[in-house]
């Protein structure tokens, strides 16, 4: 099985997020040069498979080989629960 490691950007809120094959999750804030690091996660126990943002750059979803799905509050720096509908299908249309 190739790794996989997946990086995605927000422009609303400045974050860079990156997952790899491991099931881990880290949050970076982009500052006026380079990036800080905010937040690590423990997001899943198998590899990382997809991820997605929703347009606004509030949450982040993970989903992992296992199909086990996560949502993170990516701007508040935590699990968010179950999600809205709305917020749901801002990640679904966003992939």
């Amino acid at each position: 099985m190739a790794p996989h490691l997946f990086g995605q950007q927000n422009c609303s809120t400045d974050f860079v997020i990156t997952t790899s094959v491991d099931g881990h999750l880290k949050l970076w804030k982009k500052q006026d040069t380079g990036i800080e690091f905010v937040k690590h996660y423990r997001a899943h126990m198998l590899p990382i498979v997809g991820v997605s943002a929703s347009e606004d750059g509030q949450l982040f979803a993970s989903i992992a080989e296992d199909e086990s799905a996560k949502v993170f509050d990516v701007v508040n720096f935590g699990a968010s629960g179950v999600p809205s509908r709305k917020s749901l299908c801002a990640l679904t249309t966003a992939t």
